[in-house]
């Protein structure tokens, strides 16, 4: 299975001199793969968000 995201593509979004590298939530949360729990938080967010 392909991942979502991963550092690489996480660390391009950010100016080059981000602190990407002193967080260490970060190597756990990456790589990010889709899995039922995922898409049910995207939807909470997408669809109960706006009310």
């Amino acid at each position: 299975m392909l991942p979502l995201v991963t550092y690489s593509d996480l660390a391009k979004t950010y100016p080059k001199n981000n602190k990407l590298k002193f967080d260490n939530r970060v190597n756990s949360w990456l790589p990010l793969f889709p899995s039922p729990v995922l898409a049910g938080i995207v939807a909470d967010l997408m669809a109960d968000g706006n009310l």
